[in-house]
């Protein structure tokens, strides 16, 4: 981030901050994405109020790095509009997480759900075939990229 935000601000100091602020709020902005196309691609399993959490996290580092990319642009003319905008698009967030969490989320469970040993030995074929399939999958994925060099 620190040579990001050096080379970013091209010498100037001031802009040192804001570039460094862009560059981390794009690392969260793209973790977030990633981890909802592993999620989607996946299968994985995730409550509805913790899916838009995360949107409205994505939602508010997109629109920080937007901001900041153009506080560089316009510095010393936009910063009046660049605090504006700052709190309106942490309102929006709040707003997308306030609509996330407006019901009670139900406690986590601590206990382990065990089920009877014959369902896990009926469920085992299966998650072998997936993970077969996913082995397949990225076998085929590195073997491309091997090639490609």
């Amino acid at each position: 981030m620190l040579l990001y935000s050096g080379a970013a601000g091209r010498r100037r100091w001031e802009l040192a901050l804001p570039s460094a602020q862009r560059g981390l709020e794009l690392a969260i902005a793209t973790v977030i994405v990633l981890l909802l196309l592993f999620i989607r691609y996946y299968a994985v399993h995730v409550d509805p109020a913790d899916r838009t959490l995360a949107v409205g996290l994505c939602l508010y580092s997109c629109f920080n790095v937007l901001n900041n990319t153009i506080l560089e642009r316009y510095l010393y003319s936009y910063v009046v509009l660049w605090n504006v905008l700052g709190m309106l698009v942490f309102f929006a967030s709040l707003c997308v997480w306030a609509w996330a969490l407006r019901r009670s989320q139900p406690a986590a469970d601590t206990r382990a759900a065990l089920h009877a040993p014959g369902i896990y030995q009926s469920i085992t074929p299966q998650i072998n075939a997936r993970l077969r399939s996913l082995n397949e999958q990225l076998s085929h994925f590195w073997k491309a990229e091997a090639t490609r060099n």
